[in-house]
């Protein structure tokens, strides 16, 4: 049997910062678990929670967000880029 049948499926939420990752996060999940500002690099940990929908299990994972290669690369941001690059390696789905 295949995950999409009998597992949890793992979707991973990744995409440039401070685009509306956590706020879709929050709302999908209609909970307030990731942080939310206008400030970038507000989520610098994952955020993982679960999800049932249509009696099929989800794990849902938010994370800090992809830069473009070449920008600058502080310390934080290195940290952010790692959970990231994580999401996307437990992910089954990427969106």
């Amino acid at each position: 049997m295949d995950k999409m049948s009998s597992g949890v499926i793992t979707l991973a939420i990744v995409g440039k910062p401070n685009v509306g990752k956590s706020t879709f996060f929050n709302k999908v999940l209609n909970k307030d678990l990731s942080p939310v500002s206008e400030t970038p690099g507000t989520t610098k940990d994952l955020f993982i929670d679960n999800l049932i929908y249509k009696n099929r299990n989800f794990k849902l994972i938010d994370s800090g967000g992809l830069k473009r290669k070449g920008k600058s690369k502080s310390d934080e941001q290195q940290y952010i880029t790692k959970e990231s690059l994580k999401a996307i390696y437990l992910a089954d789905v990427i969106l």
